[in-house]
Formats: C-alpha cells, structure tokens, sequence
C-alpha cells in the first residue's frame, strides 16, 4: 500500500481508540510521622495481590511518592523507615483514577508492622471527570436479569435507559446527563465495540460477566485519552489473570414457578417465563483463550409464553 494509505490508517486508529493508558491507574502518597513531619528516602514497595508483580519506590524531599500506569486490581503498599514499623495498605487502582494515601509510621521496629486492610479513596480529587467505576465484585453479585454488561450503566446518576419504542435505538442504549445515545462510546480493553450502525449500543452477548474486572460509566469532562463520540464513556476492562489457574460453572435460572401472579392477573397463576443462562470461564496467568483473558461461554435457554428458543453467546 502506498505511504498515503498507511498515514490514512493511522490516523483513522488514532482517532478511533483511545490511550492505552485509560486501561491503568496510580498510586500516590504522602509519608509521615505521628507529629504530622514529613518523611523523605522512605522505601516503597507496591505489590500486585493477583500477581505478586513488584514495584518499588522512595518518597521524596516532601514525603510524596506516585507509581503510574499500574494494572487496575488490588495492591498491597508497604512503606519502611528506619526507627518506625513499617505500614501496609492494601488499596484498589481503578481505571484512569489515581489513589492517594496518607502514610503514618510508628516508632517501632521496622520487623514489626501496622496493617490496613483496605484504603478506599471516597472522592476523585485528582480530575473533575464526572464517573462512576464498578468492581469485579459488585458486576458479579448485582441481578442483571439480562447479563448486559451495558446495564450496569443505569446505576449511575442522570443516566435514563432507551426503551424500545425508541425508532432509532431501541432497547440496550442510554442517554446519560442530557448526551444522546447515539453518542455514546463504548469500548472493551479499550477496543472499540459500538455497533457502527446505530451507535451508542453494543452487542455484548459473547462477553461473559464474569471475565469482567471493571465497568466504568464516565459521563462528563472527559480527560485528554477520551473521545470519538461526545456523549458518555463506558470502559469495560477484562480480567488480566493472576499466578493460578481458575475458573467457575454457574446456571442463572427465572422460572414462572418462583414468582407470584401479578395482582390484575385474573388467570390465577402468574405469566410463563422459562429462562436458563448457563455457562463457564477458566482463566490464569499462563491460560488466555476467549473474548477475555481466559474461557468465556454463556449460552441462553430462554421460553416465554410457550415458544423456547436457544442462543449461544460464544
């Protein structure tokens, strides 16, 4: 192909995916003493829980530290100075988000330690992006009747779900803050997955919720490393997998014979509904196979009023 061609694509790719970056977060810190002094040339050491994956740091003339561009996952923070215990912090990286800590050592041994067992960073201080980031374990343990990711969405403020009598849409979209639907932008491991043809939807059906790390819905004032569509972002983030081998078998079932008739039902029993959603996902360090990093299947039995339909999603 010709440079022009090449110089098209490029462009085109640029403009199209977002910065690989968006798929990390940071860690920053300020060390300090039981008087409020800070703290310069302590030892830093940032370990991945999931891998073990090591980075090791020292705080400055100001008792500050920062590690960018870490994995999103859980970390434990172990911070050492001669003379004090050394303090352990075990701290969630979210995606395009930067935790902050507040380090406190002790007198003490440093072979004595204090522990806290989770930082949770309450306020994004660092950005005036507007968002809303769900982990692995709320995507797995909230009922999704659907098993759509892009449902988690309407869990955030100022997001109304597009229903199907929309002409253009239909249901699966939605329109967050005042954006339309149809400028939404929707990517997974930040690949691109809006469907081309109506935008600000995607068809999420091979992707199984439990290869999901991180779904997040960023719907205003967006950073420099998103664009391509005006309206919300949605950024969903595949597990990266870990030193073991691992993996799950499920069945989610809705049956007519678990619900109660509605109370205008004048039948005496409530509506036929017949819906099977089974599946499995294996995953590991070494193991990367499917959609995500590891095995997705999820396949659908579904029988409403009569009629039964099976869908294979992978």
């Amino acid at each position: 192909m010709s440079k022009r061609t090449w110089r098209a694509i490029a462009l085109f790719l640029l403009s199209s995916v977002p910065a690989w970056a968006a798929l990390n977060g940071d860690i920053e810190g300020v060390v300090k003493d039981a008087t409020g002094a800070v703290i310069p040339s302590a030892n830093v050491t940032i370990t991945s829980v999931e891998t073990g994956v090591q980075r090791t740091l020292v705080s400055n003339e100001r008792g500050y530290f920062i590690a960018t561009l870490l994995p999103i996952g859980e970390y434990d923070v172990r911070v050492e100075f001669a003379g004090f215990k050394a303090n352990v912090q075990r701290v969630l990286v979210k995606s395009a988000e930067r935790a902050s800590l507040n380090i406190t050592l002790e007198v003490g041994p440093v072979t004595d330690f204090s522990t806290v067992e989770t930082a949770v960073q309450l306020v994004n201080t660092t950005d005036p992006q507007l968002s809303v980031s769900i982990e692995e374990k709320r995507v797995k343990e909230l009922p999704l009747a659907t098993r759509d990711p892009l449902v988690l969405a309407t869990l955030s403020p100022g997001v109304v779900p597009v229903t199907a009598a929309n002409p253009f849409l239909g249901s699966g979209s939605f329109n967050a803050n005042g954006g339309r639907g149809r400028g939404n932008n929707i990517t997974i491991d930040n690949v691109v997955s809006t469907d081309v043809s109506t935008t600000g939807s995607a068809g999420f059906g091979t992707l199984s919720l439990d290869a999901i790390q991180e779904f997040k819905l960023i719907t205003n004032n967006f950073n420099a490393e998103f664009g391509r569509n005006a309206s919300a972002q949605v950024q969903i983030i595949t597990k990266g997998g870990s030193n073991t081998l691992h993996g799950t078998a499920y069945e989610f079932v809705r049956n007519d014979i678990f619900n109660a008739r509605d109370y205008f039902d004048t039948t005496g029993k409530a509506s036929i509904l017949r819906r099977n959603q089974f599946g499995a996902t294996a995953g590991g360090a070494e193991l990367q196979l499917g959609t995500a990093p590891g095995l997705c299947m999820d396949s659908q039995s579904r029988k409403v009023g009569g009629a039964r339909r099976l869908r294979h999603l992978s």
